[in-house]
């Protein structure tokens, strides 16, 4: 669960009590800050998380089976048998997660020019390739990176900006995966268009770049949601908003 503060700061992670380091945000972290009178509100991600995403629990229950297929079970109880893939299967959920991140950084720097003298020749490359696929489609510059933001409902960051453009990177780890043309799901119409009442430009064109990880295979597939879309995607997500802030009452 990811929340945002009153000035549009991340509030991700809490120092733990019991040890050092941080752990994730939890519900109760924010009633707590509620409860103080602080400004909290949920990300737009976080808002999404209340519809079931039929693709992504099937990717999952396909990892868990993935590893029950590998694991030698002969001398393991049932038991530890499942704890066995739990733990196997969370190491192989987190590298898609982290490799996605590491690509939002690249981007950030590269834009930012913060880049030239922190990356690999084939980093650099790589992220000169999208962002030119994006100049080029656009017909656009003076992009704003990584920026954040928070309304009285919800919050967000949004990848890359402008006044004319909202873009949102999404990232495949191989090449099998990544299918263009065939990509987009209602969620990321939802997203965009959260993000463009957030920032206020609701003329905003809405953009899904597709990236694939798989150096050796780059490919970038662009695709930018039509209005229909987006005003589905802006009634769904309001119907969200909603039932999220009536199963996280501020009061209770």
């Amino acid at each position: 669960m990811h929340f945002y503060k009153e000035n549009g700061d991340p509030f991700h992670y809490v120092k733990m009590t019991s040890k050092e380091g941080l752990r994730p945000v939890t519900i109760r972290d924010v009633r707590r800050l509620w409860k103080d009178g602080t400004f909290v509100v949920p990300s737009v991600t976080t808002i999404l998380n209340i519809y079931d995403k039929s693709g992504l629990n099937n990717w999952r229950i396909d990892q868990h089976l993935n590893q029950a297929y590998d694991l030698d079970k002969e001398s393991l109880t049932i038991e530890e048998y499942k704890k066995e893939i739990k733990r196997l299967t969370a190491i192989q959920l987190d590298l898609a997660p982290s490799a996605g991140t590491d690509f939002h950084k690249l981007m950030e720097d590269f834009v930012s020019g913060n880049m030239k003298n922190n990356a690999s020749d084939e980093d650099y490359m790589f992220c000169e390739s999208v962002y030119q696929t994006i100049l080029s489609e656009t017909g656009s510059k003076n992009f704003k990176t990584e920026t954040n933001f928070s309304s009285d409902l919800f919050g967000g960051q949004v990848d890359l900006h402008n006044d004319d453009w909202i873009i949102d990177y999404k990232t495949k780890q191989t090449a099998d995966k990544f299918k263009p043309k065939k990509m987009i799901y209602i969620d990321h119409s939802m997203q965009l268009s959260a993000y463009r009442f957030g920032l206020n430009i609701p003329q905003a064109k809405c953009v899904n770049v597709f990236v694939c990880l798989e150096k050796n295979k780059p490919q970038i597939d662009f695709h930018i949601h039509d209005e229909e879309q987006l005003k589905k995607g802006g009634k769904l997500f309001s119907l969200a908003t909603k039932v999220w802030h009536i199963k996280n009452p501020k009061e209770s």
